[in-house]
């Protein structure tokens, strides 16, 4: 029994435990004073208020039943007051409360036990003046101890008050027995309180020590142990929200070892909606998750660069290593790319021209399966999936492909593979072939984005290879124009020598030609006239002859209206018929010409017309040379000649 005893309460605090006590006590003994009080308090009230109500309500019947008899208390005569005595002498309540009148005067008239006494002009006058004379006063008789009420009600029709003396004390003398006994059941519950106390502190301490260590253990970051609570009351309430706590913090730490262990799928379910340790794990958690994905990401980023570097490092080494070949270079570079990527198959198309101009793609290397294919092939522009990507001049890439999807036709062969990926070389100066990969397995995006990358730089390497060619012939060509053009020079410089030659007689008949022109510049007319008849040019001889005719070399000249044109002088033919037309027709014309001066005077020249034709534009111009006859023809007329008719 002993140890049973001492497993339940130990050895307690008894600082703690004697405190604990006086504050029970205090506190409930408190209580129940305030209560007691307070209900003798209001019970006492309501007691006086129910005796008034009773008395008043005793008092306006007793009024009521005077009048209704016609009963004049103030004459009443012997009989009368026989009738009416019982009324005043049973009291109304036990043994106190008898009934009697009160004279204006002051005079208590049938009173049980009061003779001859009156009252004091005080307690009549205050009487008077209350509301409606009705109501109750404290009296103390002289020679009586005792504390007196006395209820009231002024009757109009008897001209007195109906009044109740009754002793208080005695109608309140069980209630101040209830009170006094209310006092010692009192110190009985403070009694049983104090006990009471006593066993529960003794239990509360034990459970508030037990609690007290292990939050300390968890203070210390122990593992601690759940705590035995029972009962329904507030310790056992305590308790189990202590061992919901500990099994929260429990699971946070089973939580927080998965994280360790990097299980980011670890599930915890926080205590509730303000658990702000499990929202915080839960965040950390997706936190971790996600920056171990972002890692990855980068990771794999990393890698793929890495992968594109590398890729690109032993391209460039490839391409300036067979930059001089584009035979040697297509084969290389569709080896190590069908290598390094991982396809089936590949094919490289290098852009030529018919011998008519048009563009064609030229299969210039092949490769499958590590294995060179050598076959002789050629796409036209737009047709199939090369000649579509050339034509396009973007990628494409066919992915997800069905077995029962169809067969591609393509530069390689008839194939069915998994994915096809067909990028074209492209450098400044345009299109310059295609590259064509097939694979068993997807072209991921980045070796897709590397391909396109790549392509650039084997086109460019195409491009100078190209443009080395290029020079080549056209070295050879100029090593070739070169000897010829030594040869055109020795044969140009005997030319040259010619030409001196040449121009060496050419400048001797020009001076003989000019001799020969001054001469007939001296003796000869001389015009240049256009196709409409207008003069062009003419010669120092023309000047002075026009100047004969009296015109000057500002003066306008009309070739139809001032001229006439003759036979030929001794032509003893038919008449010639002259015109301008037939000069212009391209006629050679040889004729005299009459020209009609100013005041009648007139000259004449034997002329010759002829057209030509000068420069690339075929510009016509006829040319006039005639020589003055005037004299021979005056001399003529003078001989009685008859002067030939105008034609």
């Amino acid at each position: 029994m002993q140890k049973l005893v001492g497993k339940w309460y130990h050895r307690p605090n008894l600082g703690l435990e004697l405190l604990l006590r006086l504050v029970g006590v205090g506190v409930v003994g408190l209580a129940l004073v305030v209560g007691i009080v307070q209900f003798h308090s209001v019970f006492r009230g309501e007691s006086e208020e129910f005796y008034q109500a009773t008395v008043e309500s005793y008092l306006r019947r007793v009024a009521l039943g005077f009048k209704t008899l016609d009963i004049d208390p103030n004459t009443t005569d012997s009989v009368e007051q026989e009738r009416v005595r019982p009324l005043f002498t049973t009291p109304i309540f036990d043994n106190t409360g008898y009934l009697f009148l009160v004279k204006p005067s002051g005079e208590l008239k049938f009173h049980f036990y009061r003779s001859s006494t009156r009252l004091p002009e005080a307690l009549l006058e205050e009487m008077a003046n209350s509301p409606e004379r009705t109501g109750v006063v404290d009296w103390q008789p002289e020679g009586d101890g005792g504390r007196r009420k006395i209820y009231y009600s002024y009757s109009v029709d008897s001209e007195c008050y109906f009044a109740v003396e009754a002793d208080f004390d005695h109608l309140v003398g069980r209630f101040d027995s209830l009170y006094r006994l209310g006092w010692l059941v009192l110190a009985v519950l403070l009694l049983v309180v104090w006990w009471l106390v006593g066993f529960v502190s003794r239990r509360l301490v034990v459970f508030l020590e037990d609690l007290l260590k292990r939050t300390e253990q968890l203070a210390r970051g122990e593992k601690a142990k759940s705590i035995q609570a029972r009962g329904s009351w507030e310790v056992g309430k305590i308790g189990a929200a202590f061992n919901r706590l500990l099994l929260g913090l429990q699971r946070v730490t089973q939580f927080a070892s998965e994280l360790q262990r990097g299980n980011w799928n670890a599930e915890y379910t926080p205590l509730g909606d303000g658990d702000t340790l499990g929202a915080a794990l839960l965040a950390l958690r997706d936190s971790m998750k996600r920056n171990e994905t972002e890692a990855a990401a980068r990771k794999k980023e990393d890698e793929q660069r890495n992968w594109s570097n590398r890729g690109l490092a032993e391209f460039a080494r490839l391409l300036r290593e067979h930059s001089d070949n584009i035979d040697e270079l297509t084969d290389t570079i569709l080896q190590h790319l069908v290598q390094y990527l991982g396809a089936a198959q590949g094919g490289m198309y290098v852009l030529r021209e018919h011998e008519d101009g048009r563009p064609f793609l030229r299969l210039e290397s092949a490769f499958a399966y590590n294995r060179k294919k050598f076959m002789e092939e050629q796409v036209e522009l737009g047709e199939g999936l090369v000649g579509t990507c050339a034509v396009e001049q973007e990628a494409i890439h066919l992915d997800a492909l069905p077995e029962s999807y169809c067969t591609i036709t393509s530069g390689i062969g008839h194939i069915a593979p998994h994915e096809l990926l067909l990028v074209p070389l492209k450098a400044d100066e345009g299109l310059l072939g295609v590259v064509e990969l097939a694979s068993l397995k997807s072209f991921s995006p980045h070796v897709v984005e590397f391909m396109q990358t790549l392509s650039v730089s084997i086109a460019q390497t195409m491009q100078l290879v190209i443009n080395a060619q290029k020079t080549n012939a056209l070295l050879a060509r100029q090593t070739e124009q070169s000897e010829m053009m030594r040869a055109q020079e020795e044969e140009l410089r005997q030319n040259i020598e010619e030409l001196h030659a040449t121009q060496e007689q050419i400048q001797a008949r020009r001076a003989m030609d000019a001799t020969f022109g001054d001469a007939l510049s001296q003796a000869f007319l001389y015009l240049e006239l256009s196709v409409e008849g207008v003069i062009l040019r003419s010669n120092a001889r023309f000047e002075a002859f026009r100047n004969r005719l009296g015109y000057s070399s500002d003066s306008s000249f009309d070739l139809f209206s001032q001229v006439r044109y003759l036979p030929q002088l001794g032509v003893q033919s038919e008449e010639i018929g002259l015109s301008w037309a037939r000069v212009v027709s391209g006629e050679e014309l040889q004729c005299t010409l009459e020209w009609s001066g100013v005041e009648g005077a007139k000259l004449f020249t034997q002329s010759t017309f002829v057209l030509v034709e000068e420069g690339e534009q075929h510009q016509r111009t006829v040319l006039l040379m005639g020589q003055d006859i005037s004299g021979v023809v005056r001399s003529g007329m003078q001989g009685g000649e008859s002067k030939p008719d105008r034609r």
